[in-house]
């Protein structure tokens, strides 16, 4: 009998061991029976129902077609867990212990947008998105900014990168995969962009167009300023806003503020007006500081180019509109356009090499070493010194006319379009109504309309040199000319002298220098002394000279008369960079403002100057 009860207890005991030992294995191992949902994005609770769960949530692991899942509570037959960052459609998994259940079905996880980098940009910007469910093959990727389909460069399952396209708007990113489309949560600010602004200058009170991208419609959610001060908008279209010169605005950029982020003009709107081929209306404040804008000092030529690539061959005169700078390149019978902003230099009418008088087209024209420009803002005229005429030039299209005088005729005769005569006109002005034209071998002042061509003399006497001031005054081969539309100034080359003329009554006073006189000399009126000033400029308030044979830029103060010497050393030709004395010329014949710095044709270093 006690040998039974052993066997009995012995055959309990292995029995037991046996389940210790996992014989009953298959029963403990975990089992998902389903899910709810059965889909959903990114942080979506989900409840799994199965078997053999632990009810130690932590001793649950859970993932998502791979990516691990947070669990927030268990028993053993259910599990709750949410979608984690990351996941994509796939099977869910439970491990418990050593064992793993695999669910019989997909978890879908929805095409979704989580995230995308940079949160603005302007169009090309580079942009990343990243979501759940992308197509790896980018062509399978449709992304569009607020509406505006764009080029996607590179995919994952789980990123996108693509650039912002051209026309696009602020507004939310979609991308769509197959017939699945997800949509960001929020928007994609698309910076404003100024591309344009007109006029380039005006006065304060200036109707300002500033075409663009990316305006707001709404006038009042755009803030425009001029070089830091606020301007009223009056209108706005997404690519268009219409706003005035504010007062106390100063030359510099134009920048546009919408939702925060802000726009810049690549150019700056000079605050002032368009007289004498120069900006004037505002005083500008110069240290004497030179820069070479194009050219190489030494090397003449033709070429067209930016800064130095391009070449000129004795550039004579200068004047602006504010934008651009227009060169009477004389050496090589051509009008050249500088582009203030970049440098680059294009030849707007005539050919290099080709001197003549024809009319026409861009190269179709030609000119005979023209010496003076002056400009309104829509046309140019040129004095064309060895053919004796006054030449118009539609900037817009490069087209040539003669508006005064005769090729090939010397004289003085006043008269309508070519029935007057010059002799070697030099320097040309304009007050936007009229031509006042320095006609240098006849030492004498004309003053041509506009409208009618009618030439008249304004002062001088044709063959009489001379230096006598009052109504019946006299020059002595003037070369250059300025207004500020109720005076002329005149450099009185061979008399070493700057003269003042009213307009209206055509008095002439000598403001600077003494006649007979050549010199340096800095000082007040007769104190001061030049070397055959060949060109002159001025901002309203001071007259600027090109002291040619000084090789020095002299300022004058109008209400004054005190001269002192702005840039370059008085006679020390050269063509070093630096400021004041540091700075070389070499026989400057040019000069023009637009309303932050000086430019001088340096005629013989071939070569354009900026003094700032």
């Amino acid at each position: 009998m006690s040998k039974c009860y052993g066997i009995i207890g012995t055959l309990a005991w292995f029995l037991f061991l046996l389940a210790g030992c996992g014989v009953t294995e298959n029963s403990s191992a975990p089992t998902i029976v389903s899910f709810t949902p059965a889909s959903g994005s990114i942080g979506t609770t989900v409840t799994i129902t199965g078997t053999n769960f632990s009810t130690t949530p932590a001793n649950n692991t859970v993932s998502f077609n791979g990516t691990a899942a947070a669990v927030t509570s268990s028993t053993s037959t259910q599990i709750v867990t949410t979608v984690p960052a990351g996941a994509t459609t796939g099977p869910i998994t439970v491990i418990v212990g050593d064992n793993q259940a695999t669910s019989a079905t997909n978890f879908t996880v929805p095409l979704s947008i989580t995230s995308f980098t940079p949160a603005n940009g302007l169009t090309g910007t580079t942009v990343t998105i990243t979501g759940v469910n992308f197509s790896t093959t980018p062509a399978n990727n449709t992304v569009s900014f607020n509406g505006t389909a764009a080029v996607v460069t590179s995919s994952t399952a789980t990123q996108i990168v693509t650039t912002v396209p051209q026309g696009a708007t602020t507004g939310p990113i979609s991308v769509t995969v197959g017939s699945d489309q997800a949509t960001s949560a929020t928007n994609f600010t698309v910076n404003a962009l100024i591309t344009s602004f007109s006029p380039a200058y005006g006065q304060v009170g200036t109707t300002v167009t500033i075409t663009g991208t990316n305006f707001s419609t709404t006038p009042a959610n755009n803030t425009v300023s001029f070089n830091g001060t606020a301007a009223l908008v009056a209108s706005s279209t997404s690519t268009q806003i219409v706003t005035t010169v504010p007062q106390g605005a100063t030359t510099g950029p134009i920048s546009v503020t919408v939702g925060g982020y802000q726009a810049t003009s690549a150019s700056n709107f000079t605050v002032g007006y368009l007289m004498g081929g120069s900006i004037q209306g505002i005083s500008i404040s110069l240290a004497g500081s030179v820069t070479t804008v194009a050219g190489t000092a030494g090397s003449a030529g033709s070429a067209n180019g930016t800064g130095p690539a391009a070449s000129f061959n004795y550039p004579e005169g200068i004047t602006t509109d504010g934008t651009n700078l227009y060169v009477a390149d004389a050496g090589n019978d051509t009008i050249r356009q500088i582009v203030i902003a970049t440098g680059a230099v294009t030849t707007l009418a005539g050919t290099a090499g080709t001197s003549g008088s024809s009319n026409g087209t861009g190269p179709a024209a030609s000119f005979s070493i023209p010496f003076g420009i002056t400009t309104d803002g829509t046309n140019l005229y040129v004095a064309d010194t060895d053919n004796n005429t006054i030449r118009q030039i539609v900037i817009a299209t490069g087209a040539v006319t003669t508006l005064a005088g005769t090729a090939g005729t010397i004289g003085s005769a006043n008269g309508t379009g070519p029935a007057a005569s010059f002799n070697s006109p030099n320097g040309i002005t304009t007050d936007g109504t009229n031509l006042y034209v320095a006609d240098t071998r006849n030492s004498i002042i004309r003053k041509i309309v506009i409208s009618t061509a009618a030439v008249t003399t304004l002062a001088g006497t044709a063959g009489s040199p001379g230096s006598a001031n009052g109504t019946n005054a006299s020059f002595n081969l003037p070369c250059g000319i300025t207004t500020d539309g109720t005076n002329l100034y005149v450099a009185d080359t061979s008399n070493n002298t700057i003269r003042q003329i009213v307009i209206s009554t055509g008095n002439v006073t000598t403001l600077a220098g003494t006649a007979g006189q050549s010199g340096s000399s800095n000082g007040t009126g007769t104190e001061a002394s030049f070397n055959s000033p060949y060109s002159i400029t001025t901002d309203g308030t001071n007259l600027y000279v090109a002291d040619t044979v000084n090789n020095t830029i002299r300022q004058i103060v109008i209400s004054t008369g005190a001269v002192t010497t702005l840039a370059g050393l008085a006679g020390t030709a050269g063509s070093a960079n630096g400021t004041g004395t540091e700075a070389g010329f070499n026989y400057p014949e040019g000069i023009t403002k637009d309303g932050t710095s000086l430019y001088v044709a340096d005629t013989h270093n071939n070569t354009i100057r900026e003094v700032q």
